[in-house]
């Protein structure tokens, strides 16, 4: 950027992109967890107002933010961004890609898109789906968490925390297989689209 002409105007907009982009991000992350809490959690409104509920998702998200702004905020940083970030995001694209493909089956996810689009999903993407992705985002998780996690110097409590930072969506997974929420069937849902 400082071979352009008015180079510290260009700089100025695009650090103004990134504060505007983390200030959006944050809200629809709120906005979700707020809807989400609300909308699918019955006792809450039965419990609290909305607004107290939305004080106690900021106070918390306060005080974890809190952790990283000590002196060891920058190791926490690592310690999350090592074991929250990658490997978690992978485990649900894994399991949400072969729920739908899967457990869902693309009999019914066709019904779902013919009913909502008018179009179905080509054959050539459910076999790439089903025989090639499949595997092969379970085959990159898999050396992903043993490369990584293989040959650290971190002390063995932090590996323990790192641990329960990386395995606690596939504990969500699997706690909302074996308590499975009283949902809409699927003719509802295309009856409803």
């Amino acid at each position: 950027m400082t071979t352009l002409t008015l180079s510290n105007f260009w700089s100025l907009l695009f650090f103004s992109m990134l504060l505007l982009m983390g200030i959006d991000s944050i809200f629809g992350m709120y906005d979700f967890l707020i809807a989400y809490g609300w909308d699918f959690i019955p006792g809450l409104r039965n419990k609290m107002r909305k607004e107290v509920f939305v004080l106690i998702l900021v106070i918390g998200f306060f005080l974890n933010g809190l952790l990283f702004i000590t002196n060891n905020g920058w190791w926490w940083f690592n310690l999350f961004n090592s074991y929250a970030c990658g490997d978690c995001l992978m485990m649900v694209l894994v399991f949400e890609t072969c729920i739908i493909a899967v457990y869902l089956g693309f009999d019914k996810f066709d019904a779902l898109l013919y009913a909502r689009t008018g179009e179905l999903t080509p054959r050539y993407l459910k076999f790439c789906i089903l025989y090639i992705s499949i595997p092969m985002m379970t085959g990159l998780l898999a050396y992903a968490m043993y490369a990584e996690y293989s040959y650290t110097m971190e002390p063995r409590w932090s590996h323990t925390i790192g641990r329960v930072l990386l395995f606690m969506p596939l504990v969500i997974i699997i706690l909302g297989f074996i308590f499975p929420r009283k949902t809409p069937t699927l003719e509802r849902l295309v009856e409803k689209q």
